[in-house]
């Protein structure tokens, strides 16, 4: 199965599919989208998400594809064509430095 995972801009407020917080508008969040034959999508804030973010930041691009079987990850692909705009890089390491001083 294809997952592809999207850094995203909020354009209204969302929940977090996983920790159910708020992500309210204008904050960055992850977005997976798992195509056919599934077709829905889910949306992850920032610190549900921070393996799929700290990943896109290595590789300064917004977007991965993930792929999955019975569900264990087996290959993550940075899309090179989609690359991570310095405003979000910059909130994202932000961010990323922010989780790991607390949690450490």
């Amino acid at each position: 199965m294809l997952i592809v995972a999207e850094l995203s801009r909020a354009s209204k407020n969302y929940v977090c599919n996983h920790c159910r917080a708020e992500i309210r508008r204008g904050e960055l969040y992850i977005l997976w989208r798992y195509p056919a034959p599934y077709n829905y999508t889910e949306k992850y804030c920032l610190r549900c998400a921070a393996k799929d973010a700290e990943l896109m930041l290595r590789h300064g691009v917004k977007k991965l594809r993930i792929y999955v079987d019975g569900g264990e990850e087996y290959a993550v692909l940075p899309v090179k064509d989609a690359p991570m705009p310095e405003e979000w890089r910059r909130k994202v390491e932000e961010f990323l430095g922010t989780c790991t001083a607390k949690d450490g």
